[in-house]
């Protein structure tokens, strides 16, 4: 668990983006597509396009003037969490 603590009373748009086996891993993507020692132009690109972080918004209030995040991460799983004044 995170709190932050002593946030003014305005709201916020929390942005959580994912990096995981199963969504933004290149590694992952690639494999899947049979894992070839070379890649051309035209398979690194759709690797590329295909290998977008998982993204989640909401807009979230302080209660007693913190904001707490609660959760796990799966083993080799990256979470980035962005928090913006709205």
């Amino acid at each position: 668990d995170i709190t932050l603590k002593n946030l003014p009373d305005v709201r916020y748009l929390v942005t959580e983006s994912t990096i995981s086996h199963r969504h933004g891993s290149a590694y992952e993507q690639w494999a899947e597509t049979g894992g070839m020692s070379v890649l051309s132009k035209e398979d690194a690109s759709y690797i590329n396009q295909i290998s977008l972080p998982l993204m989640r918004r909401c807009h979230m209030a302080p209660e007693n003037a913190a904001l707490r995040f609660c959760g796990e991460l799966a083993p080799l799983e990256i979470k980035l969490i962005e928090i913006e004044r709205v």
